[in-house]
């Protein structure tokens, strides 16, 4: 099995795929994003690195979204403290970090878009 391969198997899946319909956004999002799917993710995180999908900087970033995900993100003071930026210029950084590039491999680009949308959700970055 390739190192794609092996990410797509262990990609996270969309939580917008398998969330229980619930009033509260909030909660429901937190149930999906359990303890499998942190574990997928800093997986699939590990891989864009390795595949060089994402420079260290953003592998930081990245990461750092994942593991607050299942708690509907981080305060602004953590955000502070971790990167020196308020939560605004944040959202900023991850949705460059995983902006998908015509020069990736398509794998790639579906991994990011999968952690994209899930991490969306997950931070309340849902626009209108």
């Amino acid at each position: 099995m390739t190192l794609p391969e092996i990410a797509l198997s262990n990609a996270p899946v969309p939580a917008s795929e398998h969330r229980p319909a619930s009033g509260n956004e909030k909660t429901a999002v937190s149930r999906d994003l359990d303890a499998d799917w942190l574990r997928r993710a800093l997986g699939t995180c590990g891989f864009l690195e390795q595949s060089r999908a994402l420079p260290p900087g953003d592998v930081a970033v990245v990461t750092f979204a994942v593991r607050w995900a299942p708690f509907g993100g981080s305060s602004p003071g953590d955000l502070l403290v971790a990167f020196g930026v308020g939560p605004t210029r944040f959202r900023s950084m991850l949705r460059a970090a995983l902006t998908s590039h015509d020069t990736e491999q398509y794998q790639v680009r579906e991994i990011k878009r999968a952690l994209r949308d899930d991490l969306t959700v997950a931070w309340g970055l849902l626009t209108g």
